[in-house]
């Protein structure tokens, strides 16, 4: 009986630990970019000056100490990470979700001004149609509704394919060159 009720309390902690496509706020970044050296590299800089722009206040951007992959629509599936700095924590190991990624649980090793950090996926995959987005948890220099951190999202975004259609593009493409010669 003990044992069930430690296993359900970690389930309940673990619960309430993990973060879902609805914590993050949709935003307006300036000087925060991740760019995609290939489909499961992410690499995230922030640059001095950054800005992050929500509900029409501009708070400059202190640092990041999270980084994701987000389904605003449909879901992710992920294994666990691959590589990403010493001191952050995966988070999305199994499973459907809406959010994977790492985050620096202490703040001792977050991105700063000027920095850049890299991550990379052992396996990511979105059911089809999905919409995916990078986001991030900020710390911003000031209080957005009485806390100086918060989830966020850039709001551009654009489908992600299903890997299905991905092999029809990359066979279409071969195809295409094929003709060419």
């Amino acid at each position: 009986m003990k044992r069930i009720l430690i296993i359900a309390s970690l389930a309940v902690v673990t619960a309430a630990n993990a973060q879902t496509a609805s914590s993050f706020h949709a935003v307006d970044f300036v000087g925060l970019t991740t760019t995609e050296p290939s489909p499961l590299k992410l690499s995230t800089s922030l640059t001095s000056g950054a800005t992050v722009t929500i509900d029409g206040n501009t708070f400059s951007i202190v640092d990041v100490f999270g980084v994701y992959k987000v389904a605003t629509t449909g879901s992710l599936s992920s294994a666990s990470s691959k590589s990403a700095p010493w001191s952050w924590k995966f988070d999305g190991l199994s499973g459907p979700k809406t959010v994977a990624g790492w985050e620096d649980n202490d703040k001792s090793n977050s991105i700063s001004s000027g920095e850049v950090q890299n991550f990379e996926f052992k396996s990511l995959t979105a059911t089809a149609g999905s919409t995916v987005v990078n986001g991030y948890h900020i710390r911003i220099n000031g209080s957005y509704k009485g806390s100086n951190t918060f989830y966020a999202y850039g709001k551009t975004s654009a489908p992600v394919p299903e890997p299905a259609s991905m092999a029809v593009i990359a066979l279409g493409g071969l195809f295409l060159r094929r003709r060419k010669k």
